[in-house]
């Protein structure tokens, strides 16, 4: 074959080379350019020309400079240009470049072309890492951001493996764990719970890997210094490839908002209990149980002032389920404390709360045996003031070792003022309460006397006067029939004598029955009611009516009840005949095993709710009276136009019934 033809078959080949190169680098993400010693392109790919806006012609045999390239642009690639040539090593670097599609980032690489052992020219690789760059810079801020927001955000942020081992944890989950960061990585969360939160956090855990997702879960928390602060967790899983890698959980400290809850439901606890008990033995177990359930302690106890010994004395306690109070509460009931002596003796002298974080290291806690025999090992204790003056203590016990909480001693050192309060008006209410029995006692034998002394007048006016009378009266009447028509004068003024001592006689007679109408002790209640009503109808004209229910009961009440009330029914009468305006009155008597009723009614004008509940009757508060010296009770109620009634109810005493029916 001739030289010509070979040539002519190499030129073919190199020819369809450089055509499957073109279409592999115009194919390629990269733009090549071969530059030679001079600076002058040799060769530059379809793809690279274009980013410039050119033709790979238009490059051809012309430098970066010819072809307007930037000047700094230009500088900065001369000197990695030197280079190359110089050492015959690659440069990689990356530049800002202005494009036809605007500016761009350009990541390069300089390779030498060696040529018979020498290096001939420069081939350049260039790649668009604008978009790269952009996301790598976003990655970066997004990382930056999430860092900041992790290492300032108010809660704990961790991240564990499968097996429980912390792989990240930010500056709060320090802060609340009391260990350093680097003291967590790659230690097992284990580390910071003890005994059942442990139980219940690996319980939490086993779930959060199986794929749920927990929400609010509250556990407690062992720092490195030894506090417990509690936490409120939650965690969400990471996947990748479907399957959890890692699980990511955020905390929050929780202690403080508790603490004031607790605070808050004791408070209100304790403030409903004082207005529901009716004394303080009632109330001093209901106290105890409130302060413990808000405080989360495990016993607590009652000492009241005994100011005439000058001693404390035991008045209550309560304790936990599963607690047996048994040695302490065995050994507390039956001590006193001297001012100073014991807590509860101190808190007295003191006047301040007082905080036992471990009671063996307390060498005035005089009841430690008895206490670490129920397993009691902390304390604290607040005084009960009133009036600048300690009335007692309450003091509260715990089965672990508790540090001073100053928040708790003074939100209960308020309690204590407020308790304080409540004793001193229950001994204020007692005290009223005494005074109105004596008082009552007082008006009840008044009364009695009162009416053993009409008893008694009227008697003596029936017998003594009324038998005058009418000794006086048949003496008349026989010096009228003597003095006869002889002398008719003396005669008629006899008879009007006469007709004088008539009425006086039933004047006399008539205030004997008010006095103490016989018929009521001969007959009983219901006769005397029927008598009065009949008395009633004839002063006044009004038209009345007695109902006794049963009909034909036999009403056997005692004699004081009775008298009370039949006065009480005289005082309704007197109202009717005053202020009613009435035409018809009807009562009604009824009597069970246990209690007297009686109801006036009337068809008057009717009785307006302010004067029925008004002091100023005296009528009306003497009926109330009455019955209140029984336990009964006196109700009147009217309406305009329709009347007035009036509601009596009389307890009657056991076996008055009996008593009654034997005459006993």
């Amino acid at each position: 074959m001739s030289l010509i033809r070979r040539r002519s078959l190499w030129t073919t080949k190199i020819t369809r080379h450089a055509q499957m190169l073109d279409a592999l680098l115009a194919a390629a993400h990269d733009h090549v350019y071969l530059i030679d010693r001079d600076g002058r392109y040799r060769y530059a790919s379809a793809p690279g020309a274009r980013v410039l806006g050119l033709t790979p012609e238009q490059m051809v045999g012309r430098t970066g400079h010819e072809l307007g390239f930037p000047a700094e642009v230009m500088e900065h690639f001369a000197a990695d240009f030197r280079a190359v040539f110089a050492g015959g090593q690659t440069v990689t670097t990356e530049i800002d470049f202005p494009t036809a599609a605007g500016q761009r980032r350009y990541e390069y690489m300089l390779s030498p072309f060696p040529a018979d052992g020498e290096i001939e020219a420069v081939v350049a690789t260039v790649r668009d890492v604008t978009e790269r760059r952009q996301a790598q810079a976003a990655l970066r801020r997004a990382s930056e951001f999430s860092t900041r927001v992790t290492e300032n955000i108010a809660c704990a942020v961790c991240a564990l493996d499968l097996e429980g081992r912390f792989t990240f944890a930010n500056r709060r989950a320090a802060e609340i764990s009391g260990y350093g960061v680097d003291e967590l990585l790659g230690r097992p969360y284990a580390m910071l719970f003890t005994g059942q939160e442990l139980a219940g956090v690996n319980e939490q855990f086993a779930r959060a890997i199986r794929g749920e997702q927990i929400s609010g879960y509250e556990a407690t928390l062992t720092r490195k210094d030894g506090g417990r602060p509690t936490l409120r967790i939650r965690t969400s899983p990471l996947l990748r490839d479907g399957q959890i890698e890692t699980l990511v959980a955020t905390a929050d400290d929780v202690t403080e908002r508790l603490r004031a809850e607790r605070q808050l439901a004791a408070q209100y606890a304790v403030a409903r209990v004082l207005a529901e008990s009716p004394s303080l033995v009632e109330a001093a177990p209901r106290l105890l149980q409130a302060v413990c359930e808000a405080a989360g302690w495990d016993l607590g106890e009652l000492w009241q002032v005994c100011t005439k010994a000058n001693v404390l004395r035991w008045a209550g306690l309560w304790h936990a389920p599963g607690l047996n109070p048994g040695p302490f509460a065995l050994k507390s009931h039956g001590t006193t404390f001297a001012p100073g002596a014991g807590l509860p003796g101190r808190v007295w002298t003191s006047g301040r709360p007082r905080w036992i974080p471990e009671l063996s290291a307390d060498k005035y806690f005089v009841r430690l045996g008895a206490a670490q025999r129920t397993g009691l090992r902390s304390a604290f204790a607040f005084p009960i003031r009133h009036g600048g003056h300690v009335v007692g203590v309450m003091a509260f016990f715990k089965r672990d070792p508790q540090p001073p909480n100053h928040d708790l001693l003074h939100v209960f050192d308020g309690l204590g003022n407020q308790i304080g309060n409540y004793i001193e008006r229950k001994r204020g209410e007692e005290r009223l309460e005494r005074s109105e029995e004596k008082l009552r006692a007082l008006a009840n034998r008044v009364l009695a006397a009162q009416e053993v002394e009409r008893t008694r007048v009227a008697r003596e006016i029936h017998d003594e006067l009324g038998q005058v009378l009418t000794a006086v009266k048949f003496d008349l009447v026989a010096l009228a029939e003597e003095i006869g028509t002889r002398r008719r004068p003396a005669s008629e003024q006899a008879q009007a004598l006469v007709r004088t001592l008539d009425d006086t006689i039933g004047t006399v007679q008539r205030i004997t029955a008010e006095l103490r109408p016989g018929i009521l002790d001969e007959l009983g209640l219901a006769a005397a009611v029927a008598w009065q009503l009949q008395e009633f109808k004839r002063r006044t004209g009004v038209r009345t009516r007695l109902r006794v229910t049963p009909a034909g009961a036999d009403l056997a009440i005692e004699r004081e009840r009775a008298t009370t009330a039949f006065r009480i029914l005289q005082e309704a009468l007197t109202n009717v005949a005053r202020h009613a305006r009435a035409s018809r009155v009807e009562v009604t008597l009824r009597q069970d095993d246990s209690t007297l009723f009686v109801k006036i009614g009337d068809n008057g004008k009717g009785i307006s709710k302010t004067q029925a509940a008004s002091t100023r009757s005296l009528g009306l508060v003497g009926m109330r009276e009455r019955a209140s010296l029984w336990d009964g009770c006196v109700h009147v109620a009217g309406a305009r136009g329709r009347g007035t009634r009036v509601s009596v109810r009389i307890p009657l005493a056991a076996g008055s019934r009996r008593a009654a029916q034997e005459g006993t």
